[in-house]
């Protein structure tokens, strides 16, 4: 199928995605599979980290009813369909921390984002490159406010305590996941 490459859904939880690269997919990975509510509220407890989107097009990840941490990601994104990183769904709490985004021209900070019926996220310390141009720190939720309605709020209601080490500086992300994420790269 077409859809999810690597999705979380119907109860799971405690699942952590990290060190993978995902390359040109559509829809990589749907955390919730419906906006009904069900047995997925209190659990879809999800991290994604170190991980490197390359070219993918949309649900970098897309969460519904999750708890969701999403941090020192390299995302290298645009061209012809995409469509956004972080979708913000029906009672998602989705945290996201020092990514790094390089952007082809014509993809905007504002587009790294689509609200999918949710209230708000936590983004802090992401950078943004936008085709070529040097890399700057920008706030992910005040670029999406700033050109869609209605806003979304700034706070997803919780702060990820674990964390299998410390967060890296944004700039630092795409060294360390380039170097490290995918199969038999990892120093073990």
């Amino acid at each position: 199928m077409h859809d999810g490459s690597l999705d979380v859904t119907h109860t799971a939880s405690l699942v952590t995605a990290s060190y993978n690269r995902f390359v040109g997919r559509d829809k990589l990975m749907l955390i919730g599979s419906s906006n009904t509510v069900g047995p997925d509220v209190g659990r879809l407890k999800v991290t994604v980290h170190h991980n490197f989107f390359d070219g993918d097009l949309q649900r970098l990840p897309r969460v519904r009813f999750g708890q969701v941490d999403v941090y020192d990601n390299y995302y290298r994104l645009g061209g012809p369909g995409f469509e956004y990183a972080l979708g913000v769904g029906v009672q998602s709490a989705l945290y996201a921390q020092d990514n790094f985004f390089d952007l082809d021209a014509g993809v905007e900070p504002a587009d790294l984002i689509y609200d999918w019926g949710g209230t708000a996220i936590t983004t802090t310390g992401n950078w943004v490159r936008t085709g070529g141009e040097p890399a700057r720190p920008v706030d992910l939720v005040g670029a999406y406010n700033a050109v869609h309605d209605p806003d979304l709020g700034t706070d997803a209601g919780w702060t990820p305590t674990l964390r299998a080490g410390p967060v890296l500086p944004a700039p630092l992300v795409p060294f360390a996941v380039l170097l490290l994420a995918g199969a038999g790269r990892l120093p073990i």
